[in-house]
């Protein structure tokens, strides 16, 4: 016996009802789709509000130029630079990227990892610079946060 009827917060009820046992496996099938989707839908908002977390978080770590000196690139435009975009979705799955738009790419691995120091007539120093991480903290914090979300949100669903 399974009957599905909504309450008033969209939660579904299971509610006796004789059916045919040749009908059960597809009214089952259509329960579990039902769940599904309803996950579903919750995870892709979740993963649209992590993304934008995530480049927020990156836009105050990441460094600004302050030496006032004329150079390729404003001073905070990798800054600005930061976004999201979609990378894939369909009806059971989203992904988003997280990147930085224009050339400003290039220099993620340099700002995140330090670099030796060369002067402009192409001579080593010996130097290197620091490290400036601001990638990797809103790495992990994202990862973290969109795990805990799907168990908050699989748990919701499953009462």
């Amino acid at each position: 016996k399974i009957f599905r009827c909504r309450n008033r917060n969209q939660k579904v009820i299971l509610m006796p009802k004789t059916i045919k046992v040749d009908a059960l496996a597809s009214e089952i099938m259509s329960l579990l789709h039902e769940y599904a989707n309803d996950v579903t839908s919750d995870m892709k908002k979740d993963i649209d509000s992590v993304a934008r977390g995530t480049v927020k978080m990156i836009k105050e770590k990441a460094p600004v130029r302050h030496d006032g000196r004329k150079k390729k690139y404003e001073p905070g435009s990798y800054r600005d630079s930061w976004r999201s975009t979609i990378d894939e979705e369909n009806s059971y799955r989203k992904s988003r990227i997280v990147y930085a738009g224009g050339h400003q790419y290039s220099l993620t691995h340099l700002l995140e990892n330090g670099h030796r120091i060369v002067r402009p007539d192409k001579t080593d120093t010996g130097r290197r610079t620091k490290p400036i991480a601001h990638i990797k903290p809103a790495e992990d914090w994202a990862v973290n946060e969109l795990e805990t979300r799907t168990i908050r949100r699989i748990k919701e669903n499953s009462n």
